[in-house]
């Protein structure tokens, strides 16, 4: 369902996609599927300068649960 319907809507970029993804990855908790999402943020026009970018600025968020 998920790489199916969702990824290929056109509401929003690939690259933006990914951008949520990370961030949701990251707030939720869930390192398990950090690995994949990032590759495929790469894949999808991600700079590893955003990305690191990403989870810099979220840690400071998620440490404060």
């Amino acid at each position: 369902m998920l790489f199916g319907d969702v990824w290929k809507r056109k509401d929003l970029a690939p690259r933006n996609r990914s951008l949520v993804t990370l961030s949701a990855l990251v707030t939720n908790g869930q390192a398990a599927q950090m690995t994949s999402h990032i590759n495929l943020g790469l894949d999808n026009g991600l700079k590893p300068s955003e990305i690191v970018g990403v989870l810099t600025h979220l840690a400071f968020y998620r440490s404060l649960r």
